[in-house]
């Protein structure tokens, strides 16, 4: 199984948004239409991932910092792919890492 990451581009938008609305306990907002979104995406710039296998999108996070500190505003992985061990352990430090040093710029 082959997982790539990528920064979350708001043509994932159908995908990420059907992923969270599946998803239990992932609580959705009127600011999380296309246009909230490309705006939150705009102003958190490289903040944001989604996980993809062989094209489908099987995870998403959406995150953002005030220069202080980092949030997760949304996470959710289909059921299918939780628990992989190293797959999850990666995603979650490269993400958790890449915040860091937004925060530290």
């Amino acid at each position: 199984m082959l997982i790539e990451y990528r920064e979350t581009q708001i043509t994932d938008y159908d995908d990420v948004m059907a992923l969270w609305k599946g998803s239990q306990g992932v609580g959705l907002g009127s600011t999380d239409d296309p246009e909230g979104i490309a705006h939150f995406l705009s102003n958190n710039p490289g903040l944001s991932f989604v996980a993809l296998e062989d094209g489908c999108l099987v995870g998403a996070v959406l995150c953002s910092q005030d220069s202080r500190r980092g949030f997760i505003s949304h996470l959710a992985v289909r059921p299918s792919h939780r628990c992989l061990g190293d797959h999850d352990r990666k995603g979650v430090e490269g993400n958790r890492t890449h915040l860091l040093k937004e925060i530290l710029k």
